[in-house]
């Protein structure tokens, strides 16, 4: 009842209505009608609409039928669901399900709806049949029946829920719909996959299956990775549909082959899944073909297949599938038309080779795969299938008595016979290479082939040596040892000769024989040679190429030389006699191709002489009858042949050559055809028949008909050989000359023997050309009567040589033939002109042959000479000499002007008539004016245009043929005198830039610069420029520098501006120098500077600043003006400023390593200066800058000028100027002078460029430092001018900066006060004493306290001052005791009084800038000012009232920065003054040296840490070595005393007293500070290029590693940087770097682990670079050859041992991977093991030991073990370390490790004592060697137990009584000896064992 009462509410649910006791129904669910409609209409109305829908689906399907009396029969009108059992409704589910099935391919006509309507109606197949109904509207989705069926459905949470979008928008879904929920819900797509699939009794219509089939296979395209899961889902889909028994048709069929396509390239199947697949598309395909089903869709399932096999990588066909797919027909028919349109290599290949594998035991797949292999496309796999078949023949010959073995050859015959047909090379090959690797395996060499002929060799009728299986396995052999053998037998056998009669039975066997002719062993090629009879069964073409390629093979062989000559010679010989002796007999029609082959042969060569002579002997025997007429030369005496002088060998070439010449000359028609086509082969071949032609034209006759019919004959083959020849150069030949061609011959003969076979023939050719025009010569003057025109040849040769591409080379033979061969040449030339047949580049190069004639013309450049002469009746001669050329070119204008051919020759050009014509009109004004020519002829060539030429004459000629007249005016003119350069050129100057157009006149221009340049250098002093030269250089420059645009310049013409320019090495007075730098001054315009490239720029005004101070006034002054005229930007003179203060910073500092930019920066001063001082190159720089009023932006000007200023200040600075000036020059510079006038020069520069400023100018130019600058300079400068000039610049500072002066203005008063001081001071001699302190106090008050520094220093300036006399009256000795005597004078006493009236915070802060001023103010006597100044600092650090402060926490906080600063400026002091000892005893140096170390002792006492190591790495940042080192080095002594002062203030704690001197020690506060000061030092290894720095710092660090231990992250960072840098450097700094790396990684401990193994190979690297090891991993590492070892090495070594003792100690668990390396380093390393140095002895004795304790056994074992063979090879030395360290690992072993490990010891040491029998070089002390093995013995018996030591025993006995030889059967003496020495030790060492031995 709940059953029934659920399904009423489910109805109600779907119908949407109240129970019928409330309401009727309005609406009902319906697909015909509309839903209130359908409430309307009564179940039995729709009956009979269904029953005539049904009758029409009956007339469609006929299994609709049967429903008319189920489902849709009268009775089923009172079928109630609800009401029915379980049962019945199961049954009515049923039978609803299947009619809905079969509606579902019907769905989309009417009829099916209206029984549809039925359903729906009258069972509710919308409530209780969802799935059926919905997967029967699916393939209609996109219809509006399939939206109102799905809009009856109540959807729920079922499976349908995503087209709840349909049922309310009513829009029909598109089928990506479907595809993309079967992706979310794979279920979906099992339904999908179920519900199409075929069944026994019902296949779904053509509509579903396409349907289901499209969704599946877009679903399965578009899941980015098919897994297991999915294709379980699809894949009884596709089984069903192609599974016959079901018997689907071709639409299921089809939807299965394109999923299996799907699935083969987008899954990975399981192999078993693959083969099922495999399997029922093949069935498939079977059962199609056994259909007749039509040929494309057998294609389209075997093309499935091939997807399948090669997409999924399969490695191999299932018998199975492939005898289904061997049974369908013509299936090697389809595949080779797959094949042909699709790449299915890899299908084919693992079909055929699963054929190979059945055939062996299935006949008809022995069949099927011939069959295949004969039609498919098996190339690229054929090795594959060898390979196959032979191992296969391998394994049935293995088997004994095989009854098989002959049917397996014949398989394997039958299938290699298929595979010959269309690959027999690939055949032979797979076949060679089978067997090469076959014997590489075998252990007998010839095995596998004795093996496969034992298969193959069916028949014993024939011979087994010369069987088929011969064939491929022996004359196919790898080894060519069995080729020649093989060959042997046959030659051996005749077996040719015996059959001969049927030649057919042994192709394979001929065909193998010619191959061997191409063998690469000679060997074997001389064994085929021998084999008699083949020419009679070989195919005459094969066999002649055969020995044609034998032949060049050998010649070339023997042309390289080596081992093989000789044999190619006996090869090349044997194959000579084998063709023509032989091979003719045979062959007699072939006669002429012998002869071919031979005829490059017969030219003889020192090298192939054996070959030529036979070839020279066999020639004859030829039926050939161009050989058989030559009395040919072939014999030598016997001692000639071994040594043939080169001249014998010429004569027998020369008497061949005669030979064969008059042969060819007897019947030339007959031979030149052959001769041509002989000569083709090769370049010798070429060279013997030019050389055969070349002699027929010289051969002297009186008959001349035959070489005249013999040129006509042969110049088609010449032109021939010409254009093959191609020859390199204009210049062949030139040498050669008509009247010795006799000559030339015999040289051309003699050079046969050079390698340039090329340029041979091609000098041949040429004398050929030659002897042509002898012929041609000589025939004309036998007949003169015979016109010209009638001589063909003549024609010929003409032609030939104007249209030759190498016309050239054919010039003077042009001339020849025109001058000598023709009777009238104008006569002959003339019907070039006049045929209109020829090209226009005929009647061109004809034209200019007739110019060549009228050569006169080529005189006219000559003529401007005396045409611009000064004397008049020059002039006027020249005029009539310009006439009578232009009346000469007027008789030939009527041809030339036509055809005349401007690019080669101007003077043939219409236009250069023209030219003549106009200056022979101007005859009057050239000869009455000099002047007048220059200007019109400038006028008439140059491009722009001015009335003294008329207009219409330049229309005349235009502007390429102008260039092309003064081209030819220059080219011309060039080669006059220098005189002759220099008046053409003068009357060509008007022209302009177009001058340097012309490449004559630019390399004359930069040949002139040369030659100047070089007598400038002075390396060329004998080639002076004379007068004129230097003229043309004067004139040359002034065209180029009135030239406005460069960019048509080249950078050699800028750098010839340059090199004008330069005048260093040069006498100032030498013209050579000045005249080209005074022009070039002169001519230097603004807009030819503005337009010149940066770069150049700068070079020129660089020059010009070297320039502007030259010793030649008219230099100097030409100088001035040029730079007035320019416009030069300020920023140029910034560069140069920056240059000159770069250089003489580096030139200060000597010592100093430069880096790369500083360098740079030298080589550019260098570029721009030469060799000038950069004192001269400063001041004229300032000269020029005070000079130039008018530079653009000269206020950027102000911080170079002030940088300059500052560096005036330096000594340093000043001293590297002096320095460098005093290396160049012989004088010395006047340093006071020039400082003074750069001084004076930059303040007036200064104070000019800022008087051009306003008031209150606002941008910021300078700054309070430059204001500091100056008021320092005024106060340090003791010249009155110069602090004159300073105080004038600070005024007009003042009214442009008021702002910025009134900011410094104290600074100022006291600069201005410091004279004021200066003077009371030295007035307080006169005040009473008492008075002094009160008056200097009232002094200080008004001046202001802080003045009290300065105060101190000019008393103690006064006292030094006062006692400067005194000094210098006393000996250097007593300087010392008079400065400490100075200390009792009123002036010192004054300073203690007067800070003894202030408070200590006044007074301390002073010390510091006393130091600071002393330093900047008084230079001079820095050492004593100094001295004093650290006395006075000593005492007032006594100061009780300071002391008592710093007991004060606070007090003591406040004074640290002065403390800090204090520290700073004394190290400061101490480097300023080093080295500066001047006049006074170096006593004061290292009193001074002393004075500061107290005080920094004392100060860094009071010190917190914080301030020490902040005040330390400020220190570092200074830019000089000097301070750097310094610092340092104060930070190592301050952290070594560090432990001593923390001693002493413990013992202080115990004695209860205070001490103001405190520890530094790294805490929470300091951390920080401590860190950075890491880091700069840090930085300084890094980056620093000084060495020492940079060794300095690395012990910096190593000494904080050491006394300031801590886990300071610092020091990671510090310890990767340092291994990064052991590698990079020198020696002594790799050492440091090593040691201060075992510092950090005895800190860091574990920590250091990530470095470890980096730090390990760098290490390890270093040492093997200073350490030579003759053995081992790293032999031979070092490159040092002497044994002994220098300081460097040893300190090297022993810090790598040091490191590596740290390493093992601190990481010793982790040194396992290194065991092996250190090993090797300390006990084969002879520097370790040999006791070279006792430091290195200990420390590696120290290793050694601290290894074996470290290490465990089963690490350190293994090593030590392997390291044996190469301390064997090392020496005694290292194999008794090795030894003990093996004997130190025993004792450290326990109980288990000795019971695992102790027979390998044991058997290792026993393998040892053997080395005595051995008698090794390397084991000088054997018995040392003895001693540390068998104490390793005894210590490892000494921890065996009695049942253990007992086999060992014997084992020992028994390797003592061994028999070492053999054959012998004798025992060592040698293992007797040490057997009783082990046996000696072990009875004192067992004494309760001691007769064990006898067991």
């Amino acid at each position: 009842m709940a059953s029934i009462a659920s399904q009423l509410q489910a109805i109600k649910s779907a119908l949407g209505s109240t129970p019928e006791s409330t309401r009727r129904p309005i609406t009902r669910p319906s697909v015909l009608f509309d839903a209130k409609e359908a409430a309307d209409i009564d179940l039995r109305a729709i009956l009979p609409i269904a029953l005539s829908g049904l009758e029409h689906l009956t007339g469609v399907d006929e299994r609709f039928a049967r429903y008319s009396s189920t489902l849709f029969s009268q009775t089923s009108l009172e079928v109630n669901r609800e009401q029915q059992t379980q049962k019945e409704n199961d049954k009515l589910n049923k039978s609803i399900s299947s009619y809905l099935r079969l509606l579902a391919g019907y769905l989309q006509l009417p009829a099916a709806l209206k029984t549809l309507e039925y359903l729906i109606r009258r069972y509710l197949v919308h409530v209780y049949n969802v799935d059926e109904l919905l997967l029967c509207a699916l393939p209609y989705h996109d219809t509006h029946a399939f939206v109102r069926i799905v809009q009856l459905v109540n959807l729920g949470n079922s499976k349908w829920t995503f087209l709840d979008g349909v049922k309310s928008s009513g829009a029909p879904p598109p089928r990506n719909v479907l595809v993309q929920q079967c992706i979310r819900d794979t279920s979906l797509l099992e339904t999908f996959s179920n519900y199409a699939a075929p069944k026994k009794g019902f296949l779904h219509s053509r509509t579903v299956v396409c349907f289901c089939t499209a969704v599946i296979v877009e679903c399965l395209g578009a899941i980015p990775k098919l897994d297991s899961n999915i294709v379980q889902r699809v894949v009884g889909y596709v089984f069903d549909s192609l599974n016959p028994d079901i018997g689907a048709d071709r639409d299921y069929k089809a939807g299965a082959l394109m999923i299996v396509g799907v699935l083969a390239t987008r899954a990975t199947l399981a192999p078993k899944l693959v083969q099922d697949l495999i399997i029922f598309v093949a069935r498939a395909a079977q059962h199609d073909a056994l259909e007749s089903v039509d040929l494309p869709w057998l294609r389209v399932t075997v093309m499935a297949i091939i997807s399948l096999v090669q997409s999924q990588s399969v490695q191999e066909f299932r018998k199975k599938p492939l005898m289904i797919l061997k049974d369908i027909r013509d299936f090697s028919g389809v595949l080779s038309v797959l094949s042909s349109e699709f790449n299915i290599e890899n299908f084919v290949r693992l079909y055929v080779e699963s054929l190979v594998d059945c055939s062996t035991s299935d006949e008809s797949c022995h069949v099927h795969l011939i069959e295949t292999m004969e039609t498919l496309p098996i190339k690229n796999f054929v090795e594959r299938i060898v390979r196959k078949v032979l191992g296969n023949c391998i394994k049935a010959s293995r088997v004994t008595d095989n009854p098989d073995i002959n049917r397996t050859g014949i398989w394997a015959k039958k299938i290699f016979a298929a595979i010959e047909k269309k690959y027999s090379c690939e055949l032979r090959d797979a076949i060679r290479k089978f067997l090469e690797e076959s014997e590489i395996n075998s252990v007998k060499g010839d095995s596998t082939s004795k093996l496969l002929s034992l298969v193959f060799d069916e028949s014993k009728s024939m011979p087994s040596e010369i069987s088929d299986a011969n064939i491929w396995f022996s004359l196919d052999h790898p080894k060519a040892v069995v080729r020649q053998s093989a060959l042997s037998k046959i030659a051996k056998s005749d077996i040719l000769k015996k059959n001969t009669a049927n030649p057919q039975k042994f192709i394979n066997m001929q065909d193998a024989i010619i191959r061997s002719l191409y063998d690469d062993d000679l060997s074997v090629v001389q064994a085929a040679l021998s084999i008699e009879g083949l020419a009679a069964i070989s195919s005459p073409r094969g066999l002649l190429k055969a020995y044609d390629d034998l032949l060049v093979k050998c010649t070339d062989i023997i042309h390289k030389g080596g081992s093989k000559a000789s044999k190619a010679c006996d090869v090349a010989v044997s194959c000579l006699e084998k063709m023509v002796m032989e091979y003719q007999v045979h062959h007699m029609e072939h006669a002429k191709d012998i002869a071919t082959v031979v005829f490059g042969l017969l030219i003889v060569h020192p090298k192939t002489l054996k070959v030529n002579l036979k070839a020279l002997e066999l020639a004859k025997k030829i039926q050939w009858d161009f050989y058989a007429s030559s009395p040919l030369v072939y014999e030598l005496t016997a001692p000639e042949v071994k040594n043939v002088p080169l001249e014998s060998i010429a004569s027998i070439n020369m008497k061949n050559i005669q030979a064969f010449a008059e042969t060819f000359l007897s019947n030339p028609n007959k031979h030149v055809e052959w001769l041509a086509d002989c000569g083709n082969r090769s370049s010798f071949s070429r060279t013997l028949f030019l050389l055969i032609v070349l002699q027929a034209l010289l051969i002297p006759t009186e008959v001349l008909d035959k070489q005249v019919n013999l040129c006509q004959v042969c110049l088609p083959a010449l032109k021939n050989e010409w254009s093959h020849i191609q020859p390199k150069g204009d210049c062949i030949g030139d040498e050669i000359s008509i009247d010795n061609l006799e000559k030339c011959i015999t040289e051309l003969v003699k050079h046969i023997f050079n390698n340039d076979t090329d340029a041979l023939n091609a000098r041949i050719l040429v004398c050929i050309f030659w002897g042509l025009l002898r012929v041609q010569s000589s025939y004309v003057k036998q007949n003169s009567m015979i016109d010209a025109g009638e001589n063909t040849a003549l024609d010929d040769l003409f032609m030939y040589f104007i249209t030759s591409p190498d016309n050239n080379i054919f010039q003077k033979h042009l001339q020849y033939l025109v001058a000598n061969c023709t009777g009238a040449p104008i006569q002959f030339i003339s019907k070039y002109l006049v045929d209109e047949g020829l090209s226009a580049g005929v009647q061109a190069e004809s034209l200019l042959v007739l110019a060549s004639i009228c050569s006169l013309l080529r005189l006219f450049p000559s003529l401007i000479v005396p045409l611009s002469h000064e004397n008049k009746d020059v002039r006027s001669s020249a005029m009539k000499f310009i006439e009578g050329l232009s009346l000469v070119w007027q008789r030939l204008s009527t041809s030339v002007s036509k055809n005349g051919n401007n690019g080669k020759f101007p003077m043939s050009s219409p236009a250069f008539g023209v030219f003549l014509e106009s200056l022979a009109n101007q005859k009057a004004m050239i000869s009455s004016d000099a002047r007048f020519l220059p200007a019109y002829i400038s006028s008439m060539l140059s491009p722009s245009q001015d009335l003294m030429v008329p207009e219409n004459l330049h229309e005349r000629i235009d502007q390429p043929t102008k260039d092309a007249i003064l081209n030819f005016i220059l080219h011309s003119s060039l080669k006059l005198s220098p005189y002759g350069k220099l008046m053409v050129l003068s009357a060509l100057k008007g022209v302009g830039s177009i001058l340097f157009k012309a490449e004559e006149v630019k390399s004359l221009f930069l040949y002139l610069l040369d030659r100047r340049s070089q007598h400038q250098s002075g390396h060329d002093s004998k080639q002076i420029l004379t007068t004129h030269e230097t003229q043309i250089l004067c004139l040359l420059l002034e065209v180029l520098f009135a030239v406005e645009d460069q960019t048509n310049f080249g950078s050699e013409t800028f750098e010839a501006l340059l090199k004008a320019l330069k005048v260093d090495g040069l006498s100032h007075e030498d013209p050579v120098a000045v005249m080209p730098c005074l022009t070039a001054l002169q001519n230097l315009q603004p807009v030819f500077f503005e337009n010149l490239k940066n770069d150049t720029k700068d070079k020129v005004f660089g020059l010009l600043i070297s320039l502007f101070r030259a010793e030649n006034l008219e230099i100097r002054n030409a100088t001035r003006d040029a730079l007035l005229r320019i416009n030069v930007h300020a920023s140029t003179f910034v560069k140069f400023i920056e240059l000159v203060v770069a250089h003489g910073d580096e030139r200060g500092n000597p010592k100093r390593i430069k880096r790369s930019e500083n360098l740079n920066r030298d080589n550019h001063f260098e570029e721009y200066f030469g060799e000038h001082p950069v004192s001269s190159i400063l001041v004229s720089l300032l000269d020029i800058l005070f000079l130039m009023k008018n530079v653009n932006e000269r206020l950027c000007l102000l911080q170079p000028l002030c940088q300059i200023l500052s560096k005036l200040l330096s000594d340093q600075w000043i001293s590297g100027i002096v320095c460098q000036y005093n290396k160049g020059s012989s004088e010395t510079l006047d340093v006071p002078s020039f400082v003074k006038e750069t001084q004076q020069l930059v303040l007036l520069t200064l104070k000019d460029i800022i008087d051009t400023l306003q008031s209150g100018y606002q941008d910021n130019l300078l700054n309070n430092g430059n204001v500091n600058l100056l008021i320092n300079f005024i106060r340090s400068t003791e010249d009155v001018g110069t602090r004159n000039h300073g105080l004038s610049l600070i005024a007009s500072l003042a009214k442009a900066f008021p702002q910025l002066v009134s900011e410094n203005i104290i600074d100022l008063f006291v600069a201005i006060g410091d004279a004021v001081k200066q003077i009371f001071i030295k007035s307080l001699t006169d005040v009473a004493e008492h008075r002094r302190v009160t008056l200097m106090m009232y002094l200080l008050r008004t001046l202001g306290e802080n003045s009290l520094s300065t105060v101190i220093m000019y008393l103690l300036y006064t006292l030094i001052e006062r006692g400067s006399h005194s000094l210098s009256k006393h000996k250097k000795s007593h300087c010392v005791l008079s400065l400490s005597a100075m200390s009792q004078e009123w002036e010192y006493g004054l300073a203690v009084n007067m800070t003894g009236q202030c408070s200590y915070k006044l007074w301390f802060p002073c010390l510091c800038k006393l130091l600071q001023e002393i330093k900047v103010h008084q230079k001079q006597v820095l050492l004593p000012m100094l001295h004093l100044a650290l006395q006075f600092i000593l005492l007032k650090l006594q100061d009780t009232e300071l002391r008592f402060e710093l007991e004060a926490e606070e007090a003591a906080n406040s004074i640290q920065n002065s403390l800090g600063t204090l520290m700073e400026e004394v190290v400061l002091c101490t480097v300023s003054v080093k080295d500066k000892k001047g006049d006074i005893s170096g006593d004061i140096l290292k009193e001074v040296r002393n004075n500061s170390n107290t005080v920094l002792k004392i100060i860094t006492g009071w010190m917190h840490a914080s301030t020490y190591f902040k005040g330390i790495t400020r220190l570092l940042e200074h830019p000089e070595g000097l301070v750097k080192r310094k610092t340092l080095g104060i930070l190592c002594e301050t952290a070594r005393v560090n432990n001593m002062v923390q001693n002493k203030q413990r013992k202080a704690r115990k004695l209860k007293r205070s001490s103001l001197s405190t520890a530094l020690q790294v805490d929470k506060s300091s951390c920080p500070y401590f860190s950075e000061l890491c880091y700069k030092i840090l930085e300084l290894i890094d980056r620093e290029s000084d060495t020492s720095v940079k060794i300095a710092a690395i012990s910096s660090l190593e000494t904080l590693a050491k006394e300031y231990p801590s886990e300071n992250p610092a020091y990671s960072k510090c310890l990767a940087t340092i291994i990064s840098h052991i590698s990079s450097g020198d020696s002594v700094t790799s050492s440091g770097l090593i040691n201060t790396a075992g510092s950090l990684i005895n800190v860091l401990g574990s920590k250091a682990l990530p470095q470890l193994p980096l730090i390990m190979k760098n290490m390890l690297q270093r040492a093997h670079l200073v350490s030579c090891c003759p053995s081992g991993k790293y032999a031979h590492g070092s490159p040092r050859t002497d044994a002994s070892l220098s300081n460097q090495s040893v300190s090297m070594l022993l810090s790598v041992l040091t490191t590596i003792q740290v390493i093992v100690q601190k990481l010793g668990e982790f040194v396992s991977p290194y065991l092996e390396e250190i090993l090797d380093l300390v006990i084969l390393h002879p520097e370790c093991a040999t006791q070279i140095d006792s430091k290195l002895d200990v420390k590696a004795a120290d290793v050694r030991g601290l290894l074996t304790e470290t290490v465990p056994v089963r690490l350190i074992l293994p090593p030590l073990l392997n390291l044996y063979s190469s301390a064997t090879k090392c020496g005694d030395a290292s194999l008794s370390l090795s030894f003990q360290m093996l004997a130190n690992v025993v004792g450290t072993m326990d109980r288990l490790a000795v019971g695992t490990y102790h027979t390998k010891i044991y058997e290792h040491c026993l393998e040892a004592l053997d080395l005595r029998r051995q008698n090794l070089d390397s084991l000088k002390n054997i018995n040392l060697v003895e001693q540390s093995i068998i104490h390793t013995i005894i210590t490892l018996t000494m921890k065996l137990t009695e049942s253990t030591f007992r086999p060992v025993f014997l084992r020992t006995l028994e390797w003592a009584e061994s028999e070492v030889d053999q054959s012998t059967s004798k025992r060592s003496m040698d293992r007797a000896i040490v057997f009783y020495k082990l046996v000696n030790k072990l009875a004192e060492q067992h004494r309760p064992c001691v007769f064990c031995w006898k067991y």
